[in-house]
């Protein structure tokens, strides 16, 4: 019986190895499901004023607070702010990690919860040396869905390898991020997508107790979300600072327009069809024939009945 248990436990975990694992995969696929819906939902509500609260949200969602509105520049290729020069405060751990200090943020181009496509970046590009697809060399390892024959070979996106991760993030944003973009009508509904993504996000942190997470990662490390083997592939939300990330505002515009139909609906008067639908199925009183039905008075004659007297002959001479 012992031995029997033994060689099931073995092939239960040959079996797991021979599937791999899919680092991310819960995260990645609750996240594209937000913005496979946001996108579907922005092309409803794309024509309202900009002062729109769920326009605002989508957009912010989608592009970014300040970006261009443009889905088919944004499907078709990484943007321009990913690709910066030697030197920039633009390192994965600054874009994906935990919030750095002050000085850093007037020359930040985007950072946790800037964006959805911007988080997936983070959430699905390999890190140092590929890291989390190759590195661990069983062949089988998988990053959001893909596997290694996906992503660049030899390079990564980390702290320490930034410039040579340019490749790898286009990679990704090209396999990952822009098939998350169509917006099919398969996309489930806003509301239920948003609250499965945020089923899957972690936290607090320790030292940072309004924060939450999402994804792979050692989040007692500095480094936390890095690319690094250590801090590892992930996304850091600080909720608490003058940047908040983009699903608060789009759950608030949500419950705004929720209230918005209620009302809107509360006060619609009823529609004609409907009026005349509940005329026609109210009981009658027992009057109600009373004024279609002629009366028998109404159906004699209104002249006196004395009147046709005066046509017989002689009546009328022994009358006067």
């Amino acid at each position: 019986m012992i031995w029997l248990l033994v060689v099931l436990g073995v092939v239960c975990i040959v079996s797991a190895q021979s599937r791999g694992t899919d680092h991310n995969g819960d995260a990645y696929r609750a996240l594209c499901g937000v913005l496979g819906s946001a996108v579907k939902k922005w092309l409803d509500v794309k024509n309202r004023s900009k002062d729109d609260p769920l326009h605002q949200a989508l957009a912010k969602t989608i592009f970014g607070k300040k970006g261009q509105q443009d889905l088919e520049k944004l499907r078709g290729a990484l943007p321009d702010d990913y690709h910066v020069v030697e030197g920039s405060d633009s390192s994965r751990g600054l874009m994906c990690g935990p919030p750095r200090t002050a000085e850093h943020v007037p020359y930040q181009a985007r950072w946790p919860g800037h964006s959805v496509p911007h988080d997936l970046l983070c959430l699905c590009t390999p890190g140092e040396t590929a890291w989390m697809t190759t590195i661990r060399g069983s062949g089988a390892e998988k990053l959001c869905g893909k596997d290694a024959q996906t992503f660049v070979d030899s390079e990564g996106w980390a702290d320490n390898g930034y410039e040579g991760g340019v490749a790898q993030m286009t990679t990704t944003w090209l396999n990952v991020t822009v098939s998350c973009l169509k917006g099919n009508e398969s996309a489930g509904d806003l509301k239920s997508v948003l609250q499965k993504f945020k089923d899957n996000l972690g936290g607090p942190v320790p030292g940072h107790p309004a924060s939450l997470t999402l994804g792979e990662g050692d989040l007692r490390d500095a480094g936390a979300c890095d690319g690094t083997p250590d801090g590892r592939v992930c996304v850091f939300y600080e909720n608490t600072t003058h940047r908040f990330p983009w699903w608060t505002e789009l759950e608030q515009a949500l419950a705004t327009e929720e209230e918005k139909r209620y009302t809107e609906k509360a006060h619609k008067p009823p529609s004609t069809s409907r009026l005349s639908s509940s005329l026609a199925t109210e009981p009658k009183s027992p009057d109600s024939n009373a004024s279609t039905m002629p009366r028998p008075e109404r159906l004699r004659s209104s002249a006196p009945l004395t009147q046709p007297l005066l046509w017989l002959p002689g009546v009328a001479s022994g009358l006067f």
